[in-house]
């Protein structure tokens, strides 16, 4: 595989899989805190969900692409903090307090770094 394709591929599945994760676990959570919405404790487990499924993403990026993994992951950091900020700003009278808001906004793309750094040697195919 040509290494532009497989460098705009590894930004895509590590987005992909960062919001399957991040369904799945969102899911999950709603089951575990059914009817306790919006309370702090739910709102502390939906942080630690999205920092995992970000770590997830990042980590997918990293080992997919062809050379530079941080940066790759760089770029799926820089499109999660895009729609993180825009959110913000959507949802800042919404139910959730800023202090929810303005932590994912910052907390979840540095966990995509974070991910990439998770980068195993042994995981990566030879190219």
């Amino acid at each position: 595989m040509p290494p532009a394709l497989r460098s705009v591929m590894s930004v895509m599945v590590g987005f992909l899989a960062l919001n399957i994760v991040r369904s799945l676990e969102s899911n999950l959570l709603q089951l575990v805190f059914a009817g306790k919405a919006e309370t702090s404790g739910y709102l502390i487990a939906s942080i630690a969900v999205l920092l995992v499924a970000a770590m997830v993403g990042g980590f997918v990026a990293a080992i997919i692409a062809p050379y530079k993994p941080i940066l790759h992951a760089g770029v799926v950091a820089a499109i999660l903090f895009g729609f993180s900020v825009n959110a913000f700003f959507k949802l800042q009278n919404g139910p959730q307090p800023v202090w929810y808001l303005l932590t994912l906004t910052i907390a979840t793309p540095a966990a995509v770094i974070v991910g990439a750094a998770m980068d195993f040697p042994e995981l990566r195919r030879q190219k």
